[in-house]
């Protein structure tokens, strides 16, 4: 029993003095980047598809409209701005056949309604998934998927494709690359595809690694931007809060 005792007590003090290490190497500057890029390493080997619904359902479970998409001004304002994005491209016509990867709860999708002729809105959050379904029922020209970007096939080919802030969700770059070929392969050509992220943390913009895990706005909006079947159109950014900068980019394939 003591012998054990003992031990429970040395492990202990292992992990307290791990997370005392852990917590000194975030605050150094210079040995803060290898943290981080450790980090990032272990959080690109575990994402999956599982962890990310489960995420994503923990951040929706809660509460409705965990972000205030629909409360806060600069988050409607953000919305208005990439509308504003959408109609510049569009002009008077309808987009045929969109797609809306992560929809979230509808708060987006409500507005890309009147700009299509179908849209297909799609989440990996069954719970937010429902709450889209429901906010939005009666609505002939709209239908929704379960559907996760990393692993499933397109499911049709689009004029149209956006996504607003779920790129950042997943964390190992392998899919990231794997994205942006389904999404560029499934976009007709002359369509459009309109990406918003966010600035997760400084060091993912500024650290060598960065341009490799692919983990924050800029990052991503710019490998993105790269493709050569691609053409950029606009850019806009945003500050969203004092904590916060969104990065907007549309791009167009090329004819």
């Amino acid at each position: 029993m003591q012998d054990r005792q003992t031990t429970e007590i040395t492990d202990g003090k292992a992990a307290d003095l791990y997370r005392r290490v852990r917590h000194l190497l975030a605050r150094i500057g210079f040995l803060r980047s290898g943290y981080m890029l450790l980090r990032s390493i272990r959080e690109a080997i575990l994402d999956s598809p599982a962890r990310g619904q489960a995420e994503l359902n923990l951040e929706f479970e809660p509460r409705e409209d965990p972000w205030n998409y629909a409360t806060v001004p600069y988050q409607q304002n953000r919305i208005r701005l990439e509308m504003e994005m959408l109609d510049c491209a569009r002009g008077s016509a309808y987009f045929r056949n969109a797609l809306e990867v992560g929809c979230a709860e509808g708060i987006f999708t409500e507005e890309l309604i009147p700009r299509c002729e179908s849209l297909l809105a799609a989440d990996i959050s069954s719970v937010a998934l429902a709450r889209a379904q429901h906010r939005l029922q009666g609505k002939e020209n709209v239908c929704f998927a379960h559907w996760d970007l990393r692993v499933d096939a397109m499911p049709d080919t689009y004029d149209l494709i956006v996504i607003i802030h779920a790129l950042e969700y997943i964390r190992n770059p392998l899919y990231i690359h794997r994205a942006r070929k389904k999404l560029v392969n499934s976009l007709r050509p002359g369509g459009f595809l309109l990406i918003g992220t966010m600035r997760v943390e400084d060091i993912y913009e500024s650290a060598w690694w960065g341009k490799f895990l692919l983990r924050s706005g800029k990052r991503i909006n710019n490998f993105f931007a790269k493709h050569e079947a691609l053409r950029l159109v606009r850019t806009e950014e945003l500050c969203l809060g004092k904590d916060y900068v969104a990065y907007d980019v549309l791009l167009q394939k090329k004819i």
